[in-house]
């Protein structure tokens, strides 16, 4: 199948739900699929694995098939599904970039959870810390969050004004949840 152009293997696809011609397509574009990985995820594999992608981008090929309209195209031999197949990836590295993002509830990268020595996350970190935010008094939680967890570093003045509060309160607080932390970290 490798002389069959794009749209040749497209309509394969659409018509017959042609197996062959899902992994010629599939092989044709493998380079784009790598290619937008290490852009999203770079060789850090940890974030998300390389494979889980692939798998990913083999099943997202499916839609962006059904998504091409034949009447629209003008030109079936030198039509390419190179751009619908790019947005498609592209759409795909992004949802998977936020829910990896949003699954943490921190505004903290990802790699600040990474254990150097081994190249793996802290899960078990991840689990502790939000339960340690779950169990703090709302203040404590946003002065917590606001202290030691955004990537903008808070002056205590900025702090006073941000949350409202007293800088006697915020030196109080910050002594009570640095406590709460060793003690349930320590256990």
């Amino acid at each position: 199948m490798e002389n069959y152009s794009d749209y040749a293997l497209v309509q394969l696809i659409k018509e017959e739900n042609n197996t062959e011609a899902v992994i010629a397509l599939f092989e044709r574009y493998e380079k784009l699929v790598y290619k937008i990985y290490k852009k999203f995820f770079g060789y850090r594999e940890y974030i998300y694995p390389k494979e889980d992608y692939v798998q990913e981008a083999f099943i997202i090929l499916y839609e962006a098939v059904r998504y091409v309209q034949n009447k629209k195209i003008e030109n079936s031999e030198n039509w390419r599904l190179y751009s619908v197949y790019s947005w498609y990836l592209l759409s795909l590295a992004r949802k998977i970039h936020l829910d990896l993002n949003s699954s943490y509830k921190l505004n903290v990268p990802l790699e600040d959870y990474l254990d150097v020595s081994t190249g793996e996350i802290d899960i078990d970190f991840k689990v502790f810390l939000d339960s340690f935010l779950n169990d703090l008094p709302p203040i404590q939680k946003i002065l917590f969050q606001k202290k030691h967890l955004m990537t903008k570093n808070y002056s205590i003045s900025e702090l006073e004004k941000e949350i409202h509060i007293a800088k006697s309160s915020i030196y109080y607080f910050s002594d009570i949840i640095l406590k709460q932390l060793k003690e349930k970290f320590f256990q």
